[in-house]
């Protein structure tokens, strides 16, 4: 028969009673925690979860107990809930008072170790506190209370978001599209951020803001739940230019003559736009001239020998804090220079081609009378100023093909009265 040797069979008894050991310190690690229910006449029910570390705890072993003046009023542990997949602990604390401070503690089976929770509770007869989708959390450390969205912004935006109690609001430049865009947010401390339930990540989670968007927020110890509307404006569109339909006066104009009509380059059709003459680069004969709506007029004597040019500096403004201003050349057309540059023939049967009797430069001739007879002395036109519009009509009637003749009275200019014929062809 083999021997045995002593020293093995030592070692064997050795490892026996280490073993021993270690499973009966754990089980002497666990808390002697013990509560009788029927020793109290009133209770309370607290339905929550565990979170250690910020985990939240999966461990059935894991204890939750409830002490009330140091005494242990209620114990409980986790279980698995399919329909919400957490471990939901049902802890009914027990009393015989209306009231008291509620302490908690926990028992950790993963560190055998015992937590103190530093958040306390309110005893309430026939209270109940958390429910299964919505639990109360034991946490340590004590995680956030907080629903707060903190920061909030997206790319391109222009100035500052503005975050109210439960509104957030920015503006991005007019135009853009806002359809897709990626918010960066700082919220509480590991508050949970949904939108249409749809959890949301800074810088990475895509929204349609063209309408209000609503963010949920949850705090991280899911006992309080905000909603922040966030609303994205366009801002203003800034007026980009001015333009003048016409920036020549004749010197025989006088006082009160419109030069032309301004008008403004502005990305937002809907704008309307209040023009003044301003200070500044191109002001130095804003004097000789006045604005009323958007018609530029003269308000001064104009002699090209005294003076063959003016500058002035317009400013629009769109009544929403959108200004532009320019400098603005106005030319003075010598009374000697002025040309009459007029067609003598067009063809008024409605192709789109020289339907119309032209003027090349009828602006020159935009205070001037105008008028238009046949061959037998009758005005069948008449105008002040010419917009290069007659189209051979009479009383809305087509002439006939003919000659007729036309005459161009310029007041204080005696040198500015012009006659011609034109001939209609169809």
């Amino acid at each position: 028969m083999r021997k045995i040797r002593p020293d093995l069979i030592n070692n064997k008894q050795l490892l026996i009673f280490c073993l021993v050991v270690m499973l009966g310190a754990n089980a002497l690690a666990q808390p002697s925690w013990t509560v009788d229910p029927g020793s109290y006449s009133n209770n309370m029910t607290i339905t929550g979860a565990i979170n250690l570390n910020h985990e939240e705890s999966r461990d059935a072993d894991d204890i939750i107990a409830a002490f009330i003046d140091g005494k242990c009023r209620g114990i409980a542990q986790p279980v698995l809930q399919g329909t919400v997949d957490r471990y939901i602990v049902y802890l009914m604390v027990y009393s015989n008072d209306v009231s008291g401070t509620i302490q908690f503690k926990v028992y950790d089976a993963s560190t055998v170790t015992e937590v103190d929770i530093d958040v306390t509770m309110e005893y309430t007869v026939n209270g109940i506190v958390g429910y299964t989708e919505g639990p109360y959390i034991w946490s340590s450390p004590t995680i956030s209370n907080k629903a707060e969205i903190l920061t909030f912004s997206v790319p391109g935006q222009v100035d500052t978001t503005v975050i109210d109690e439960k509104s957030i609001s920015l503006m991005m430049p007019y135009g853009s599209d806002i359809t897709g865009l990626v918010a960066a947010f700082i919220s509480s401390p590991d508050a949970a951020i949904k939108v249409n339930d749809v959890i949301q990540t800074s810088g990475i989670s895509v929204n349609d803001f063209s309408s209000p968007v609503n963010y949920q927020v949850q705090s991280a110890d899911e006992t309080t739940e905000k909603t922040f509307t966030v609303s994205v404006i366009y801002a203003n569109a800034i007026p980009s230019d001015i333009y003048l339909t016409s920036n020549e006066v004749a010197e025989s104009e006088g006082y009160g003559t419109v030069i032309g009509l301004l008008s403004t380059e502005d990305a937002n059709p809907d704008d309307s736009h209040l023009y003044s003459l301003v200070s500044g680069t191109g002001d130095t004969d804003n004097d000789s001239f006045l604005i009323s709506g958007n018609e530029l007029s003269v308000n001064t004597e104009i002699d090209y020998e005294t003076k063959a040019g003016y500058s002035i500096r317009v400013q629009t403004d769109d009544y929403n804090g959108g200004q532009f201003e320019k400098q603005i050349a106005i030319t003075v057309i010598d009374e000697q220079e002025i040309i009459l540059n007029a067609v003598n023939v067009f063809s008024p049967n409605n192709d789109g081609i020289n339907d119309y009797w032209m003027l090349e430069n009828n602006q020159t001739f935009k205070s001037c009378n105008f008028y238009i007879f046949n061959n037998i002395g009758e005005i069948i036109y008449e105008s002040t100023g010419y917009n290069n519009d007659w189209d051979g009509t009479y009383k809305g009637r087509q002439l006939p093909v003919s000659t007729y003749f036309y005459i161009i009275k310029c007041p204080n200019c005696s040198s500015c009265n012009y006659s011609g014929s034109i001939s209609i062809i169809r």
